[in-house]
């Protein structure tokens, strides 16, 4: 008589690596679109603020190449990922289980912020 192995249910931490790839990936939206912007606008230190995107952008694209990396440690496939009006809806496949997230507009523009106050070395609490 063989036993079947099933594979565990997914978890908090799966579902978090989820949000993670989410955010980061809204959050290079959002920098290439004003770091194309500043590079228009004629401001005497443009550079200075593009660069400073750039490093940004160079520390958020790190961090969700990481947590794709984890996603596939942990046998987690994202599927699509759906914008609606009301947030963005991610579906995917948990080692074998297929799970879905919304995360809402207000909530992913929140966190993303605080990522980017964090990745720029900015104390949030300050203001």
């Amino acid at each position: 008589m063989s036993t079947r192995l099933v594979p565990p249910p997914p978890t908090e931490e799966d579902e978090q690596l989820i949000r993670s790839c989410v955010v980061h990936g809204m959050m290079l939206s959002m920098l290439k679109r004003d770091i194309d912007i500043l590079r228009e606008i004629p401001l005497k230190m443009s550079d200075l603020y593009v660069r400073s995107l750039l490093l940004i952008q160079k520390e958020t694209s790190d961090r969700l190449w990481a947590a794709r990396r984890e996603l596939r440690i942990h046998g987690i496939r994202m599927l699509q990922q759906t914008r609606t009006d009301g947030g963005i809806e991610s579906s995917y496949k948990c080692r074998g289980y297929d799970r879905a997230l919304f995360i809402p507009w207000e909530e992913l523009r929140r966190e993303s912020m605080n990522r980017l106050y964090r990745y720029s070395g900015s104390d949030l609490a300050a203001y």
